[in-house]
Formats: C-alpha cells, sequence, structure tokens
C-alpha cells in the first residue's frame, strides 16, 4: 500500500466521511475507479502489484459492516480518498498478511485492545496534498485512539514513508492534548523485490 508523493496543492475544503456500508451502487462503481486510478499510478513505480482488490471483492468490501470506510469527499461532494480498514485479521488476509504474527503480538495486551489493518489507502493524483492526506489519515489515527486499537499497515518505500507520516499527526496529538497516550511504529518485517541481471557482454 502507497502514498505517492505530493503532485499540487488542493485549497478546497475538504471533510472525511465515516461510513460502515456504502448502500449506492452508482458510489460504489464510483469508489471502484478512484481505487483503480489510484492503484495504476503507484503501480507504474512499484515492483510488487499495489492492489489487493478485483471489482467484485472490492464490492463486496464496501457492503461489509466490518470495513470501515473513510471518505474524502472535496465541496463538490466528490470523493477523491478512500481508507478501508477493518479489525477482522481475517479478512485483513487480502492484504496478504500473515494473521498469526499480528495475533500473537495482542496477546501481550489487555483483551479490550485489538489491531485495525488498512487494506487499501489512496487519494485521487490529481488531489494529493499534505492538507489532504492530513485530512484522511488523520481521521483513520484519531479513530484508532479512540478506539484502543493499534494500526497496521502494510507499504511501499518506493514512493512515500507512510510510517512516518502516520508518526507525526500521531505525534501531533499527543502534543496537543487531543489524545491521552502516545503511540510507537514498530516494523515486523522487511520485504524487497530485486532482480539479478546478466551483464551485457564486455
Amino acid at each position: 500500500m502507497m502514498v505517492t508523493k505530493n503532485k499540487r496543492s488542493q485549497k478546497k475544503r475538504v471533510s472525511v466521511s465515516l461510513r460502515k456500508k456504502i448502500n449506492s451502487q452508482s458510489r460504489r462503481y464510483r469508489l471502484w475507479l478512484l481505487y483503480k486510478h489510484c492503484y495504476e499510478s503507484k503501480n507504474e513505480v512499484a515492483a510488487q502489484d499495489q492492489t489487493c482488490y478485483n471489482y467484485q471483492d472490492f464490492v463486496k468490501a464496501l457492503q461489509d459492516k466490518e470495513y470501515l470506510k473513510f471518505v474524502l469527499i472535496n465541496e463538490e461532494n466528490k470523493s477523491i480518498g478512500l481508507i478501508l480498514a477493518t479489525e477482522n485479521l481475517k479478512k485483513a488476509e487480502v492484504a496478504y498478511i500473515n494473521r498469526a504474527c499480528y495475533e500473537e503480538r495482542l496477546e501481550t495486551r489487555p483483551q479490550n485492545e485489538g489491531i485495525f489493518y488498512t487494506t487499501s489507502l489512496g487519494i485521487d493524483p490529481e488531489c494529493q496534498s499534505l492538507a489532504n492526506l492530513n485530512k484522511l489519515i488523520g481521521a483513520m489515527v484519531r479513530y484508532c485512539f479512540s478506539n484502543n486499537l493499534h494500526a497496521g499497515l502494510d507499504y511501499s518505500e518506493t514512493v512515500s514513508n507512510l510510517p512516518k507520516f502516520i508518526q507525526r499527526i500521531a505525534d501531533k496529538l499527543y502534543r496537543e492534548g487531543e489524545v491521552e497516550r502516545s503511540a510507537t511504529y514498530k516494523e515486523l518485517d522487511v520485504q524487497r523485490f530485486g532482480i539479478f541481471e546478466i551483464n551485457s557482454e564486455e
């Protein structure tokens, strides 16, 4: 999962709508087009395919109440960003996670805590700005703090450093007294893609 670097600033007012279910078929289709548009640009530079949903599974997730949808909406009521996340780690396996690894980390935590795994995060490449990223990701981070949830994620370093961005938001919320606890990113694994190329004849 990746967030591409800023392309241009968008100063229009935006808001984040938190949904448990997207009932409108036309809105679901528009979100699918947004998902495709976001991830097509990411796949232009990433060695690993960043998409984990086909159309049918994506629409199913939008209708599934166990997936929360953070939808970034502009002044024209157009969806320009989306986060899909779930506490159900079985369903989070769509993002190729090793569920047992995350469940093991919960064994030492209080029973009222969980893991909120982000399976999709994207903003329309034409609308990307620090303000919009802060708005969308900030809504997800606040939700995690409010519900004793540890945010799980995967990302590509090719074009972004998502943990560093989330860490800045969490630190700011804690520093300003908006949340009572701090949070620290802990890396669980590193996976790299490469190729041994046969050299040209000298």
